[in-house]
């Protein structure tokens, strides 16, 4: 059998930086966790205080101070790195999480763009033997930021009981997580696609 290379996708993601308004909007209903977010985003701590000490009980103009300074101070201000900010474990609000990534970032969510890298006959060996060009992501890495969404489609996980013992064992440390996914994934010997 002859093992065929990962197709990368080509995935549209969205170049342009988030506006304030755009932010306000999506992240509404998490304000109350708006230092978590800050926190996750590189906001500076003193700027944090600042915040916390002119908004003290108002944690909607809190959040919108807090990410406007993001936007004029932060760096890689972007939409993945909002995605990325909701789905650490401090924050906690991944469901959040994958519908930015669905409207801004154009993933979808019946097969995540992670997964498409991946090919029916696809080995953990083989994906860690692939070229990284220096400075690269290699593809464990590049995967480890979907691992939820990744394991439940390779799992076929849909209570998500596998990915909590797997966060548990390790220590929800994402590259550890995705390789774990990959090595229980091969060990199945199930390497049909659900959905492609």
């Amino acid at each position: 059998m002859q093992t065929t290379p990962p197709v990368l996708s080509q995935t549209k993601m969205s170049t342009e930086p988030p506006k304030l308004k755009e932010l306000v909007d999506d992240l509404h209903d998490v304000a109350s966790k708006w230092r978590a977010v800050g926190v996750q985003l590189e906001v500076s701590q003193p700027t944090l205080k600042t915040i916390d000490y002119e908004h003290r009980g108002n944690c909607n103009q809190a959040l919108s101070d807090m990410l406007g300074q993001w936007i004029n101070n932060g760096y890689n201000v972007s939409w993945q790195t909002v995605v990325d900010a909701l789905n650490t474990r401090s924050v906690g609000e991944r469901a959040l999480a994958l519908d930015i990534q669905q409207r801004r970032l154009g993933i979808s969510s019946d097969a995540d763009a992670s997964a498409r890298m991946l090919t029916k006959d696809a080995t953990l060996p083989f994906l860690h033997s692939l070229p990284t060009p220096r400075g690269e992501l290699s593809i464990i890495q590049r995967c480890a930021s979907h691992y939820s969404q990744l394991g439940i489609f390779l799992l076929n996980d849909d209570d998500g009981s596998q990915i909590k013992r797997i966060e548990l064992t390790k220590h929800y440390r994402p590259e550890a997580i995705m390789n774990e996914i990959f090595q229980e994934w091969i060990a199945s010997g199930d390497h049909s696609w659900r959905v492609l």
